[in-house]
């Protein structure tokens, strides 16, 4: 399940790429991340989301008005952006969930077929927001026997509807066909369905300045790179 595993991981990566700001119409704080609601049901067990983000993605060539062609659906059990900015108040043992859902700019208010959901339990907090090199290193950053990982099972034909009113972005409650990685067994064995529904106004903005980082530590490279591959 070496793939699978580590998807919350590239999640995560997100939140120190880019500096950007969460924001909300309905309250001027430094992070708004709890203005939302979300919630997974996979395998009986309903996970209930405190923190959603709203990540757009531009790439350059395709998009809207804006030039954004996608929106990243996340949603965490734990505070992402305040551990990001913060990291000694992270301890061992830290648990956290995530589910994540990638959507055409184009598409929303319709329905998109065979979209891509993530959907991670009981992951090492400290492990994720650190990005430690070692990845197999589970002495060190423990993996709780429930963790387990979902991600969509593109073999069976699903579609989901995301509606945008303002910067609210909306999915009504919807099972969708997922493949889930148990520990110690291949990525993506096990067929189910993952209910999911979220809510959200905390639309997440890149910054008008952009910097230039040049990364010449080799083992930063080389995470890099194994969060490229797992975009693909």
């Amino acid at each position: 399940m070496k793939t699978i595993k580590y998807l919350s991981m590239a999640i995560v990566a997100m939140f120190s790429c880019f500096t950007f700001s969460a924001c909300s119409s309905d309250d001027d704080s430094e992070n708004n991340s709890g203005k939302g609601s979300a919630f997974t049901i996979v395998d009986g067990r309903k996970v209930e989301y405190k923190y959603t983000y709203v990540i757009p993605s531009k790439d350059g060539e395709y998009g809207d008005a804006n030039g954004i062609d996608s929106y990243e659906l996340c949603a965490s059990t734990e505070d992402l952006l305040y551990y990001r900015k913060n990291p000694s108040k992270l301890k061992d043992g830290m648990l956290y969930s995530m589910m994540s859902i990638d959507v055409d700019a184009a598409g929303l208010g319709s329905p998109q077929k065979n979209i891509d959901i993530q959907v991670s339990y009981d992951n090492n907090l400290k492990r994720d927001v650190l990005f430690e090199d070692d990845f197999d290193d589970d002495d060190n950053y423990p993996i709780a026997p429930t963790h387990i990982c979902y991600i969509s099972d593109h073999d069976l034909t699903s579609s989901l509807t995301v509606n945008k009113s303002g910067k609210t972005f909306t999915v009504k409650s919807t099972e969708l066909p997922v493949l889930a990685s148990e520990m110690g067994g291949d990525d993506g064995e096990r067929k189910t369905t993952c209910t999911v529904a979220f809510s959200s106004s905390n639309y997440v903005t890149y910054s008008s300045r952009s910097t230039v980082v040049v990364v010449t530590d080799k083992a930063d490279r080389r995470f890099l790179k194994s969060l490229k591959s797992l975009r693909k």
